[in-house]
């Protein structure tokens, strides 16, 4: 009878458990909908899509940029920056009347440099430093891959000298995405192509899969296409309810689902506690999220060299000289001191700039990691106006000594040879 009551009892424990936990995990879960609807009002404010690239700035187009969205909720006062694009799709150009040399910028947000009007960009800057015609097909949300695709099609309408890649720290994680909604929940329409390595490992492009724009109507029709391809998805489908439940909330998936609860339950108990724990287990996830970012530098290293391969190729076939610019968001600059990947990308660039024939490689941290007043150089979440004129200063003084003299030389080079032509005639 003790060993019979003895079990029952375990048992009634477990089912107690294992109940609680399914519902924990239930309520948790509940709005986290891997393929939510897409209303047709949705897909109608979504005129960016682009059946390539999968989202693009269009051409002839001024459009007020309310980017950050916390602020737009919040802060009804407050005024927005406005962007503007030509007839090829770039942000204003800077266009003197005699320019030296010509540089088009692609990449993304702080390529294109949100949050800041047209005339207070860094590609500007550049074109008010150098003397130079600059244009700006930055593109909010783009990765390396996508950056590249647009440079591949587009280049011919505006060519220029120089060509400059730029793209934040977070690129990799975005390059092994095609459904950003695994990686940052909620961005559902940020769908994107990648590349993928052949068995020879030459690059495979894996196409955007929608032919048409209605199709996104229906997210889970593509479901395999996002799970086979989208390197995330192992991370957003784990701790995902499942038998025994117990089990899957302890799940390191769900980590922040129990944080979240036991702050909930603290708050009620002892406000100026909840205060100081929430702050401490925020800033715990804020870092674990970071290093699961950078973590790709290493992970996925060779797909990013192969990209950038791909861009010194297009160089050489199309005539420009390449530029590969790595830039910060700043809460990575604020934290790369208490993650354990810190610098990922620094090795890699350095392998970059080794390896690959006629690419150059620049970085901005070390440009704005020991500025005293960091804060001064973003805004809420992109580069402030004194931020931009850093970056432009430091890639203009580079262009002057590296660049340029190469170019008058071959500017020299390409004169001698129209006059020893014209002799010949």
């Amino acid at each position: 009878m003790t060993v019979l009551f003895f079990s029952i009892t375990i048992i009634l424990l477990w089912g107690i458990v294992e109940l609680s936990s399914w519902v924990v995990l239930k309520y948790f879960w509940r709005d986290k909908v891997e393929f939510p609807a897409v209303s047709q009002e949705l897909l109608d404010k979504f005129s960016s899509w682009d059946p390539i690239l999968g989202w693009c700035n269009k051409p002839n187009l001024r459009k007020q940029d309310r980017s950050d969205r916390k602020i737009a909720d919040s802060d009804k006062t407050k005024v927005f920056p406005y962007y503007t694009t030509d007839s090829n799709g770039s942000r204003t150009p800077f266009e003197p009347e005699n320019p030296t040399i010509s540089i088009a910028c692609y990449g993304d947000s702080y390529c294109m440099c949100r949050e800041r009007e047209d005339d207070q960009t860094w590609p500007w800057y550049l074109g008010e430093t150098l003397g130079a015609r600059v244009s700006n097909y930055g593109v909010g949300n783009y990765g390396l891959d996508q950056a590249l695709l647009r440079i591949e099609r587009d280049f011919d309408r505006d060519p220029a000298d120089v060509v400059i890649l730029a793209v934040t720290s977070v690129t990799v994680a975005r390059m092994i995405s095609v459904y950003r909604h695994y990686l940052e929940p909620g961005n559902i329409l940020a769908i994107k192509p990648r590349f993928i390595f052949n068995k020879d490992k030459s690059l495979k492009l894996v196409h955007y899969p929608f032919k048409k724009k209605n199709q996104l109507r229906d997210l889970s029709a593509f479901q395999e296409h996002f799970r086979k391809y989208d390197a995330h998805y192992e991370k957003w489908i784990a701790g995902k309810p499942q038998f025994p439940y117990f089990l899957s909330l302890l799940n390191k998936g769900n980590r922040q689902h129990i944080n979240k609860l036991f702050l909930r339950i603290l708050f009620r108990l002892n406000k100026k506690l909840h205060k100081f724990l929430s702050t401490r287990i925020e800033e715990k996830e804020r870092i674990r999220n970071i290093e699961y970012e950078l973590s790709f530098w290493s992970s996925d290293c060779d797909i990013f060299i192969s990209v950038l391969e791909r861009f010194a190729a297009l160089a050489k076939s199309r005539g420009f000289i390449p530029v590969f610019l790595l830039q910060h968001q700043k809460r990575f600059l604020d934290n790369v001191d208490h993650v354990s990947n810190d610098l990922a990308w620094k090795p890699i660039l350095k392998r970059a700039g080794a390896q690959i024939d006629g690419l150059h490689v620049l970085d901005t941290f070390p440009w704005l990691y020991d500025v005293a007043n960091r804060s001064s150089l973003y805004g809420s979440s992109h580069h402030s106006e004194l931020g931009n004129r850093v970056v432009a200063h430091e890639i203009g003084e580079y262009i002057q000594k590296k660049i340029a003299p190469g170019l008058a030389k071959k500017d020299e080079h390409v004169k001698s040879r129209e006059i020893e032509q014209g002799k010949l005639d």
